[in-house]
């Protein structure tokens, strides 16, 4: 809950009209001296206005995750076959970020020559606008150039344990409920984010979602409508491999790319993906539900939903950890959350998603703390 992420147990609070609270706050969760979550900066502010309106505006400039304080804690024997383990995994996983750039060259090429014997729009400045300079009539410079823009990196070694495994930046949400009129109720949430950053692999960028619902109290007037945007989902840094199923991104820009190479880059990321164990998932649909005697609605909306799952090379004995069995698990779901009745009800219950766990065996599971910016504000209105 960002309110009591920023606020504390009771949040920002404002009960009364023309009232406001405001809290900034700067924290380590759970606590400083194992700080899985730090928060670099946050600002809450809720007040009430005439209407009645109910407001909160929330921002949150960085959220990391991090494992670095998991493996201060433990014997330093634990440590050191910890250690192993995640370096064998990045070694595993870099071996299939070789394999999979080798694909990519080959693929590159091919699309390289496709589009040398191009007139039309690359030689309208398509490949100028990507960044890939006047090299349209040179197959071998063409190559070269994609190839530097469109590549998978690779783990850092002991990046796993010692930097951040998730960071988030610049997560605003805002949430507001009010009574329009006698007959109609609203509730608004929205939250953008500048960036999602998984291992310096995974790069998500500018998403920005809504949620609206309303009810009047009568047959038909409960409604729930939502947008959902994301600017770039990219798999690597500035040179990454960025596609939508249609084309190739190169720096923003869409890249006619044939079908058979297309799905072949694909094939190459989901090699890498599946032995990191991370999953994507966009613009998930909507989780509603509207009354047909509009006396109420509620909404729910994913923009993304990214899981980190990596599982254990080999057996880590000390922890009881197998090889097969999940070393980790974080998963960043942004979601915002609205909800209104139009008539004096008993309190709408926000639940909690129904996120999958790691089991017993698992390291360390994050599963609602990063990035969760859910708001439910209701407003009741009783009937004369």
């Amino acid at each position: 809950d960002l309110g009591k992420l920023l606020g504390g147990s009771d949040g920002a609070t404002a009960t009364a009209n023309g009232t406001s609270h405001t809290v900034t706050r700067a924290l380590n969760l759970p606590s400083d001296t194992m700080p899985l979550l730090g928060v670099a900066a946050g600002v809450l502010d809720a007040h009430v206005a005439d209407g009645p309106k109910v407001y909160t505006d929330g921002l949150l400039s960085q959220v990391n995750a991090s494992l670095a304080s998991i493996t201060s804690l433990l014997p330093a024997n634990i440590q050191s076959e910890l250690q192993s383990v995640f370096d064998q995994l990045t070694t595993n996983v870099n071996g299939v970020v070789d394999t999979a750039n080798t694909t990519l060259g080959t693929q590159l090429s091919s699309v390289a020559t496709t589009l040398s014997n191009s007139t039309d729009p690359v030689l309208g400045g398509l490949l100028q606008k990507a960044g890939l300079g006047n090299v349209v009539s040179s197959p071998t410079q063409l190559t070269s150039a994609l190839t530097s823009a469109v590549k998978l990196p690779k783990l850092d070694v002991g990046g796993l344990l010692s930097g951040n495994v998730a960071a988030i930046k610049d997560l605003h949400n805002i949430a507001n409920s009010a009574k329009l009129s006698t007959n109609k109720v609203t509730s608004d949430a929205s939250t953008t984010l500048a960036n999602i950053n998984v291992l310096n692999l995974l790069n998500v960028d500018a998403i920005d979602i809504a949620s609206h619902s309303e009810a009047a109290g009568v047959a038909g007037s409960a409604k729930n409508t939502s947008s959902c945007k994301i600017a770039d989902v990219k798999f690597g840094g500035l040179d990454g491999v960025s596609l939508d199923g249609k084309n190739l991104y190169v720096n923003g820009t869409a890249i006619p790319t044939p079908l058979g190479n297309l799905a072949t880059i694909q094939s190459a990321v989901n090699s890498v993906t599946s032995q990191l164990g991370l999953s994507v998932s966009l613009c998930d649909a909507a989780q509603q539900d509207a009354s047909s005697d509009g006396t109420a609605a509620a909404q729910r909306v994913s923009a993304i939903r990214i899981e980190l799952a990596p599982k254990a090379p080999v057996d880590l004995a000390a922890l009881g950890i197998h090889a097969g069995d999940p070393l980790l698990k974080i998963v960043i779901d942004p979601t915002v959350e609205t909800s209104v009745a139009a008539r004096l009800a008993a309190p709408v219950t926000s639940t909690t998603p129904n996120l999958p766990r790691t089991g017993a065996g698992a390291l360390l599971s994050v599963l609602v703390g990063l990035g969760l910016a859910g708001t439910a504000v209701f407003l009741r209105r009783k009937f004369a």
